[in-house]
């Protein structure tokens, strides 16, 4: 991983699921704290986390997407997380069936807000809880996650 500024992301090798990140800082620095959470089994992403306790942290490479040279920019300002959308969308990571991202360039995806709703009526309202046999970190379904879109 170089020492610049850019986008990257992180592939699970078992399961093709990827996570997509950018730094404005060093891309290897970045990765080798992602490395670090992964081999302490603690990402902050819980997806990541679950996954990581599945197959192990030597299951995941990193790769970097976009490298963004100083020199290659002409004094412009390049928007990094416009950049990560754009790789996330391309890459389907915000999809959970293919991807870890709840979040990109600051903003979160939908199952992530559905998963923050659900986190709300376990723990604030007692509203509900999950039979025993249910992951609450599997992956939520595309059509049972649009249906629920639908109805806010």
């Amino acid at each position: 991983m170089p020492h610049m500024p850019g986008t990257y992301f992180i592939l699970n090798r078992v399961n093709s699921r990827r996570y997509v990140g950018s730094t404005n800082g060093s891309m290897r620095k970045r990765c080798l704290r992602h490395r670090s959470e992964l081999r302490r089994g603690v990402p902050m992403n819980m997806l990541l986390r679950r996954d990581v306790l599945h197959f192990g942290p030597d299951a995941f490479c990193f790769f970097p997407i976009d490298v963004i040279e100083p020199t290659a920019t002409h004094g412009r300002r390049i928007d990094l997380g416009a950049l990560e959308i754009e790789r996330v969308i391309q890459m389907q990571s915000y999809n959970e069936e293919l991807g870890y991202n709840q979040e990109a360039g600051h903003v979160r995806t939908a199952a992530a807000i559905f998963r923050e709703h659900e986190r709300r009526q376990l723990g604030e309202y007692g509203s509900y809880c999950f039979l025993p046999w249910i992951d609450r970190w599997a992956p939520v379904n595309s059509n049972l996650l649009s249906s629920w879109l639908r109805g806010r």
